[in-house]
């Protein structure tokens, strides 16, 4: 299981991801494990992503794996997550929970492993953009879904609008579109080359998040 786009397969699970601007230092939960083979584990990965624009890649930001074991009971993880480039902000997280670290089954049954995994928990840190989810501004997206074009609704005077910028980002976290210069709280979205799926858009002024939301290309 993981977050974000469904990958093509487990190899490629590092193209999935939704937007994530903290870098927090410890990913923690409860889970059980059913392990259907001696000496196979559970396994989560978290892995922060930020997209470099020089390489047209994206770069490992922070990484870690923790190995679960067995446990018949709901038992609390911890998963401290190293930095690899301190100083640096990421844009998306990945967050990937595998069943069986070794591919096993019962070879008797055909029974496979079993894993729950319950109040997940991510002590965000805020890094270059400051978010208040009590003054965030109301805004929509319409129609959505939709096909061509729609307009974004923001609901507040253009004054507090002077200097803000329209972001979007695919859910690998990727920025795909940023829009500036605004004349007025409705913007207009052009689905242009994108393709078809989930977008999530954020409207930013300075270093502060000023409202979010997510939108469907169909």
């Amino acid at each position: 299981m993981v977050n974000g786009q469904p990958p093509l397969d487990y190899g490629s699970f590092m193209e999935s991801g939704t937007p994530f601007t903290s870098k927090p230092t410890t990913f923690s939960g409860f889970y059980k494990y059913n392990d259907q083979g001696t000496g196979d584990s559970a396994e989560v990965t978290v892995v922060l992503k930020r997209y470099n624009t020089l390489t047209m890649s994206r770069d490992t930001v922070a990484y870690s794996v923790k190995t679960l074991p067995a446990t018949a009971s709901y038992t609390s993880f911890t998963v401290n997550i190293n930095d690899l480039m301190p100083g640096v902000t990421p844009d998306s997280i990945i967050i990937m929970f595998n069943s069986s670290k070794y591919y096993m089954w019962n070879d008797s049954t055909w029974e496979l492993p079993t894993l729950y995994i319950d109040r997940i928990n991510i002590p965000e840190t805020p890094m270059s953009i400051i978010e208040n989810a009590n003054s965030l501004l109301s805004s929509t997206v319409f129609p959505n879904p939709f096909t061509g074009s729609a307009t974004l609704v923001i609901d507040t005077n253009f004054e507090q609008l002077e200097s803000a910028i329209v972001s979007i980002f695919d859910m690998s976290g990727k920025k795909v579109i940023e829009i500036g210069n605004l004349t007025s709280n409705k913007v207009i979205i052009e689905e242009g080359t994108l393709s078809k799926g989930n977008y999530i858009y954020q409207v930013n002024s300075f270093n502060s998040i000023l409202s979010k939301g997510k939108f469907i290309i169909q």
